[in-house]
């Protein structure tokens, strides 16, 4: 699953990450995903954890939800995740070459 934020210069990176972030973990959720492993970026990390404290809080994502931080270098998985990401916003820069093989396996959600 992708979650893209598309926004204007005016919005600032962490929020548009956040609203991503947010949407990502509540469709999870509802899709009956137990856990879900998000990259660690080390310094920021404490305002991710931050934010899913407050997502809980507010209701949005329930306590069952696990939700870890991996570094790249130590789950490469996290890589392939990276990969879908850049097909996924090459095909909406009108860039659909990228985009094909992955076309079929990814829902686009309003």
């Amino acid at each position: 699953m992708v979650t893209v934020c598309l926004h204007g210069k005016e919005v600032r990176y962490e929020r548009a990450r956040r609203a991503c972030l947010g949407r990502l973990l509540t469709e999870l959720e509802g899709r009956a995903v137990g856990e879900v492993m998000v990259e660690s970026r080390t310094v920021e990390d404490p305002h991710d954890r931050g934010f899913l404290t407050g997502l809980r809080r507010s209701g949005q994502v329930s306590r069952e939800l696990a939700v870890c931080w991996r570094s790249p270098e130590t789950d490469p998985l996290l890589w392939a995740a990276d990969i879908v990401v850049g097909a996924t916003t090459s095909w909406l820069d009108g860039e659909a070459a990228c985009f094909e093989m992955p076309a079929d396996k990814i829902e686009l959600i309003d």
